[in-house]
């Protein structure tokens, strides 16, 4: 039992949890909006809590009950992966690109699905799955930032940028060992900081008023 990624993960689920219910007592002038971001830190959170369960079963648990554990944590976490998806289409906030967003969140999880839980334990697809969905919410910010050049869109962006330099330095097996954190404990102390980062950023778009930052009736002169 690795006793640091057992508390990371305690703490991971726990904020995640309390994220989801901060925005369900936010006044939203985007409902949408309000329903992803709420869906996606309840389902990141049930991911980390089964992890969670996972990392703390005893060594003589049946293979089946330590298999189910980790293919529903998984499970769960490309559910979360796909809503991010929509979270950004509705920032956009355009029919076309809500639609285009939600067709390909539901094909991509359908590849990630097959690759990782029937297939096989296939984990180059999760991470391309997982770092594309970040970089199109990098994307997302970038433009919309752009557009408003509102200061609480920034730290949506830095927690992104976060997420893939944690993400790196998981792959590469990095450590922390100042504070004596293993890679994976130190990924979600990543994620911890950066969670409460975007839940800033999310904030801002499910609160102010609607309006589209990519006009579909918009006319560009040259």
């Amino acid at each position: 039992m690795q006793l640091d990624v057992l508390v990371t993960h305690n703490i991971l689920y726990m904020q995640c949890f309390y994220h989801a219910f901060q925005i369900h007592k936010l006044h939203a002038s985007d409902h949408l909006l309000k329903a992803w971001s709420k869906s996606f830190f309840i389902f990141i959170g049930l991911s980390v809590l089964l992890e969670a369960i996972h990392v703390a079963l005893p060594l003589a648990t049946h293979a089946f009950i330590v298999k189910a554990c980790w293919d529903l944590s998984l499970i769960l976490l490309g559910v979360g992966i796909a809503v991010s998806w929509n979270i950004g289409a509705s920032v956009l906030d355009t029919v076309l690109i809500k639609k285009v967003m939600l067709s390909f969140s539901l094909i991509s999880f359908f590849i990630y699905y097959v690759s990782i839980i029937i297939v096989s334990d296939n984990f180059i697809i999760a991470i391309f799955y997982y770092t594309l969905a970040v970089l199109n919410l990098i994307l997302v910010l970038i433009v919309s930032f752009n557009t408003s050049h509102n200061s609480k869109i920034m730290p949506g962006i830095i927690a992104l940028f976060l997420i893939l330099l944690g993400t790196c330095m998981q792959q590469m097996g990095s450590q922390i060992p100042a504070i004596g954190l293993s890679k994976n404990a130190a990924f979600d102390v990543f994620l911890i900081i950066a969670f409460a980062m975007i839940m800033i950023t999310l904030k801002y778009f499910i609160v102010k008023p609607k309006t589209p930052l990519i006009s579909p009736y918009t006319v560009y002169y040259i």
